[in-house]
């Protein structure tokens, strides 16, 4: 594991400081408004999956999505795995729309893991082959899940997805069910497992 914790340490590029303003409320002039977000949404462009099988052999995913929220369709790759396999992973998130690049990865592990929790759903071919366990937790003892181990059986090749799914939880408590929280991003990576 300390492997793929030096992988994700070594491809963060900085860490982003935070401003903090305030504003007045001027009561006479207009009723209160509901305030922004104390810890708004990410903007995340790039997701990669880097996992490290038993063997020390590297396997890396990525999905780009160059305008975020735009109309242009990410561009994908995949991940290949091995049946029998075991795989310790993490998850690297960037902001490329910005210059210098912005790790978002980073400020959610130091600064937001309160706030953050990934969820992950193996489908298709790939559900009955694919265990993912988060191995990483928030100060309050919460999953955050930017660590993960990957078990996956033995058997024939098989074929399917791993979604992977960050949920933002802005002045509300973290929850089991991934439908609860705000979606930071959700990523489908196709998934080919090999004999």
């Amino acid at each position: 594991m300390k492997t793929t914790k030096n992988i994700l340490v070594s491809c963060a590029l900085l860490v982003c400081a935070f401003t903090f303003t305030s504003c007045e409320k001027d009561d006479d002039k207009k009723p209160e408004t509901p305030q922004a977000p104390s810890n708004p949404k990410e903007v995340i462009t790039t997701v990669t999956l880097l996992m490290e099988d038993t063997l020390g052999n590297l396997v890396t995913a990525s999905w780009k999505d160059a305008d975020a929220d735009g109309p242009g369709a990410p561009v994908i790759t995949g991940l290949t795995l091995k049946a029998g396999m075991h795989y310790d992973g993490a998850v690297l998130l960037l902001d490329e729309s910005k210059s210098p690049v912005d790790t978002i990865s980073n400020e959610i592990a130091e600064k937001e893991a309160e706030a953050h929790q990934f969820f992950y759903t193996a489908e298709g071919g790939a559900n009955s082959r694919l265990i993912v366990e988060r191995e990483d937790k928030d100060k309050n003892n919460q999953p955050l899940g930017m660590l993960i181990h990957v078990d996956v059986s033995a058997g024939g090749s098989a074929a399917g997805t791993l979604k992977v799914v960050l949920k933002h939880y802005d002045g509300i408590n973290k929850s089991t069910d991934p439908a609860v929280g705000e979606t930071d991003v959700e990523a489908v990576f196709p998934v080919t497992i090999q004999e």
